[in-house]
């Protein structure tokens, strides 16, 4: 496997991916079933792009054979970061790809000298798990209307 960071020319490889993460959302949480994505794909690609080109956000992937099997973006602003999206393909789960990937976020937020990184994991989520895992700590509960 091999961890590559994604330049913005890249980033459009990533639509399925999307789609498959809003659908993965959609069947955790009885919450949010039906609110993902909230963005269309295009968009979350167009997002993707200016972030990765202002600097706000590098993303990784990890590849094995030419494959993509999964992918992480890091956000960064100041001494702040944020994972706002991990992602690996089911058939490779349970395979450290997402350890890779996190490791790999962790190594630029140091590099960039961010303090602080934050993650939102849906309501239901096993995922929870995975972070508690990695040293991430429960601090906020995030309450949400639909309209």
């Amino acid at each position: 496997m091999v961890i590559k960071k994604m330049t913005k020319n890249e980033i459009k490889e990533l639509w399925q991916y999307i789609e498959a993460l809003a659908e993965y959302h959609n069947s955790v949480s009885e919450h949010f079933n039906g609110m993902y994505p909230m963005d269309s794909p295009a968009q979350t690609i167009e997002m993707f792009e200016e972030d990765v080109e202002n600097g706000r956000a590098v993303i990784f992937t990890a590849e094995e054979g030419g494959v993509t099997q999964g992918f992480i973006k890091a956000d960064i602003n100041k001494t702040s970061g944020a994972i706002s999206y991990l992602f690996v393909d089911d058939q490779y789960r349970g395979e450290g790809i997402g350890d890779e990937l996190t490791g790999a976020a962790m190594t630029i937020f140091k590099e960039y000298g961010v303090k602080r990184v934050d993650v939102k994991v849906v309501y239901g989520s096993p995922t929870v798990d995975y972070y508690e895992k990695h040293g991430f700590k429960k601090q906020q509960y995030i309450m949400t209307l639909s309209l």
